[in-house]
């Protein structure tokens, strides 16, 4: 990240003139990561009958463009694609591609004034079904600040939409979030995060078993859901017919995690993340994950 100091800056609009416009610092990167993920509950299913749980690899390469077009502001433009694929549930292995902008600025510069940030990302997802082949708009405004020479606050909001090829996959939703950041050695730092969400959740279902039997406990589910359709992904690896259904719903969140820095350049992050979704038509469900990620910048 780069520092932001000393003068107050453009608006956010006049950003990109200004880096085209004048001589400011800038510079080129290409940030890579490798994470691999356990998901207790790839299916977000209620009923254990329904619960699959699966391990994935993400890999991802961004080409990132940052200026400062004044002291206290920063600009970043960044490109990246990126790929997940799954051990098991091969139908939901992905590739993406996207754009972000980013924009930082701090009109009061003292060490625990807050610096201000804007993201906007468009991403679109190939999945191995196209039923999930979706457009991805995301915006997130936050703030985040020193509480001392160790600690780290973050917390805003974010807003996302998904457009997808399938009926059920149209989602919305906007999540608060809050993050501290504690530095335990100059190369070891923990985390927590704290995230409500609300709006679109979308869980998969059994409509009928491999022998054949209807799974009659789940019309009041399907009574309650804003849109419905079958899914492909679970139904093209499993027997049985698999529904996918999409309902409101308020989800919490919360996350601990620790990185560990081995240069200015690589470093290596672990994460569990523990999630309870309560939905409408009494649809409750949880998921954990856990991550190991390697993160590189070039």
């Amino acid at each position: 990240m780069m520092s932001l100091f000393r003068k107050p800056g453009a608006p956010w609009g006049m950003l990109l003139a200004l880096v085209l416009a004048t001589d400011v610092r800038a510079e080129w990167a290409v940030d890579g990561e490798a994470t691999t993920t356990y998901d207790s509950n790839v299916s977000r299913a209620e009923r254990t009958r329904d619960v699959l749980s699966d391990e994935s690899l993400l890999a991802s390469l961004a080409v990132v463009f940052s200026a400062e077009p004044t002291l206290n502001t920063a600009l970043n433009v960044r490109g990246f694609v990126e790929g997940e694929a799954y051990r098991e549930i091969t139908t939901l292995n992905r590739a993406s591609a996207g754009g972000q902008v980013m924009g930082r600025w701090q009109p009061v510069v003292t060490f625990t004034a807050p610096v201000y940030q804007l993201n906007l990302t468009a991403q679109l997802d190939d999945y191995d079904v196209k039923q999930r082949d979706s457009m991805v708009y995301t915006a997130q405004a936050f703030a985040s600040q020193h509480v001392n020479d160790r600690t780290t606050l973050a917390y805003g909001i974010e807003g996302v939409q998904r457009r997808s090829d399938g009926t059920v996959f149209d989602t919305t939703h906007t999540r608060l979030f809050i993050n501290a950041d504690f530095a335990l050695t100059d190369d070891v730092s923990a985390y927590a995060a704290y995230s409500y969400l609300h709006g679109d959740t979308i869980s998969s279902a059994q409509v009928s078993f491999c022998n054949g039997v209807v799974a009659n406990d789940i019309f009041g589910l399907i009574k309650a859901s804003d849109a419905l359709e079958t899914d492909e992904a679970f139904n093209e690896k499993f027997c049985g017919s698999w529904l996918a259904y999409r309902l409101k719903a308020d989800t919490h969140a919360l996350t601990l995690g620790l990185n560990n820095a081995f240069s200015h350049k690589l470093s290596a992050d672990f994460s569990v993340q523990g999630i309870d979704v309560n939905a409408k038509g009494d649809n409750n469900y949880q998921r954990l994950l856990v991550r190991l990620g390697l993160l590189a910048r070039f």
